[in-house]
């Protein structure tokens, strides 16, 4: 069952080093699946002795191959503008992502009339969403029982594998 409390995204997790911004290429809500698109370019430059990344010029869009190895990045609630995790981020907006690493858990969301079972191997579904792994690569596992229903969006913990 959905915990209708969870208000973030990144449950266990380094957020301070896996966070990174983009613009949003369409709409869409914390707890997405997403890849960088062809139409920002990341900047880089040293400082130093380090190698700082700025990806405020990246653009994102909702994952979009189904049953691949992708990079796990999960949009994250939009707190710079006081949005929580069950509000729409609008196009064009600058947003934070999550890159995930192994064992990090994530409250993600779920659409849908879906029925996966706790411990459950999760894949990419090419919409921004995941399934319950069929034949492609396993990206997450699910900490929790899967049904939200059909017409239905809710956040469901998971944990990167």
């Amino acid at each position: 069952m959905a915990n209708l409390n969870y208000r973030t995204i990144v449950a266990i997790g380094e957020k301070e080093n896996n966070t990174r911004e983009a613009i949003t290429a369409a709409a869409m809500y914390p707890g997405t699946l997403v890849e960088i698109t062809s139409a920002g370019a990341d900047t880089r430059y040293a400082d130093g002795d380090k190698d700082i990344k700025t990806w405020a010029q990246n653009t994102i869009q909702a994952q979009s191959t189904a049953s691949i190895q992708c990079q796990r990045a999960i949009v994250m609630e939009n707190d710079y503008l006081g949005l929580g995790v069950e509000t729409q981020i609008p196009i064009s907006t600058q947003i934070r992502y999550y890159i995930c690493e192994p064992g990090d858990q994530i409250n993600f969301r779920f659409t849908g009339a879906l029925n996966i079972a706790k411990g459950t191997k999760l894949e990419a579904d090419g919409a921004g969403g995941l399934k319950a792994y069929n034949a492609g690569v396993p990206l997450f596992t699910a900490q929790e029982t899967i049904n939200p229903g059909a017409g239905v969006s809710n956040l469901y913990r998971i944990e990167a594998i």
